[in-house]
């Protein structure tokens, strides 16, 4: 039997780091490809997948480093090893991410305005479904 999720169209080739402003904090994910340490110190495990930018939007360039940051912070919220109040300083790290990477910033405000108005996918209720084939 396998077990499998369904979602991912993004995969890391090679580990991450970044820096982000999510401070003392000292966490590993449950599945062990996220580590946040109290620095601030973001590192994705080589083969990190996941989904792009959420919403209508179009994953371009000035995106992909944003949407996995920020998939991943928003995974360890889910999880509940980074408390929900660092919602609002994730998605200003989206924001920022993405500016910094070349976005324009109307774009920019606009993708965030939209991660703000929804709440779900840091609830542990949006933890992804798992199938299993045969």
């Amino acid at each position: 039997m396998i077990e499998y999720t369904k979602g991912a169209k993004y995969q890391t080739t090679r580990e991450y780091t970044s820096h982000v402003p999510i401070l003392g904090y000292d966490v590993v994910s449950n599945d062990d490809w996220i580590r946040l340490k109290s620095d601030g110190k973001l590192t994705l495990k080589r083969g990190y997948a996941w989904d792009g930018s959420s919403g209508p939007t179009i994953d371009t360039k000035t995106c992909m480093q944003a949407s996995a940051e920020h998939d991943a912070l928003s995974k360890l919220m889910r999880w509940e090893l980074l408390p929900r109040s660092c919602k609002e300083e994730v998605d200003k790290r989206y924001h920022d991410k993405c500016l910094e990477d070349g976005m324009m910033k109307v774009k920019a405000d606009l993708r965030v305005w939209v991660l703000r108005m929804v709440h779900s996918y840091v609830k542990p209720s949006s933890i992804k479904r798992i199938y299993r084939a045969p």
